[in-house]
């Protein structure tokens, strides 16, 4: 039994530290250059809006969507807010302790292959209690219809 747990919590940390296949880490840069383009785009919004010196602020804010656009593309995410949630979630992980979890599993589970191919005998009945026979087997066939 300690086998089994010890596969498991073994396959669980490992599991805990792969990263999952198709995400990508977010650059931490690409993030921040994110949030500068949003910060610039804020006052623009404003004053594109506005009758006198609307022309070059769209101009400005449409150049800042693109790259937005672009940045966001190259991540994988649609917007600011899930880039920042992916950029919190994935974490390096130190390859020295995924390399240790690798090898942790494979020992446990040599270790549950060890125990799994013993020969265990049954054990001896114990002195004071009788031997347990098996009944012959009882055949159900109906002896009328055999004849």
């Amino acid at each position: 039994m300690t086998c089994l747990k010890r596969v498991a919590n073994a396959r669980s940390q490992l599991a805990a530290l792969e990263p999952d296949e198709g995400v990508v880490p977010i650059d931490p840069e690409a993030v921040t250059r994110l949030e500068e383009l949003e910060a610039e785009s804020v006052p623009l919004r404003k004053k594109a809006e506005s009758r006198f010196g609307g022309g070059s602020a769209r101009q400005r804010l449409a150049e800042i969507e693109a790259h937005q656009r672009v940045l966001l593309d190259e991540l994988g995410v649609t917007d600011l807010a899930e880039a920042r949630q992916r950029l919190d979630t994935v974490a390096e992980v130190d390859a020295t302790m995924l390399e240790f979890a690798r090898r942790e599993l494979e020992q446990a589970e040599a270790e549950l292959a060890e125990v799994l191919a013993m020969d265990i005998p049954e054990p001896e009945p114990e002195p004071d209690e009788p031997a347990v026979v098996d009944d012959p087997p009882i055949d159900l066939r109906d002896e009328s219809a055999a004849s």
